[in-house]
């Protein structure tokens, strides 16, 4: 039996596999967090097409090398971009993602 702490790690990497594609959205903390990297890590060694969102602005000085290699796509404002229902996804993760920087 997998240790339920490791049993996301299994999961994750059987979605992957199973996926078409891997889509980042990188943000300060998602680009510095062992969990994200674990995933785009199985993705680029699956080969996957891996398609980076940075959310807010450009992260190019924070994606590591193994992700230097794969282009991103800057998204400055989803609310006001065409993203529909994502957009609004998209702006609630970049509000979070304020909230927890003006708390550092």
């Amino acid at each position: 039996m997998i240790p339920y702490v490791d049993r996301w790690r299994v999961l994750a990497q059987d979605a992957i596999e199973e996926a078409d594609a891997f889509v980042l959205l990188a943000t300060p903390t998602s680009l510095l967090s062992e969990p994200c990297q674990f995933e785009w890590d199985v993705a680029i060694r699956r080969r996957k097409p891996l398609i980076r969102l940075d959310l807010g602005a450009s992260w190019d000085h924070l994606t590591p090398q193994a992700l230097a290699a794969h282009p991103s796509i800057v998204v400055k404002d989803p609310a006001s971009d065409d993203f529909g229902e994502i957009g609004i996804m998209l702006s609630a993760i970049c509000a979070g993602e304020k909230n927890r920087d003006s708390k550092l």
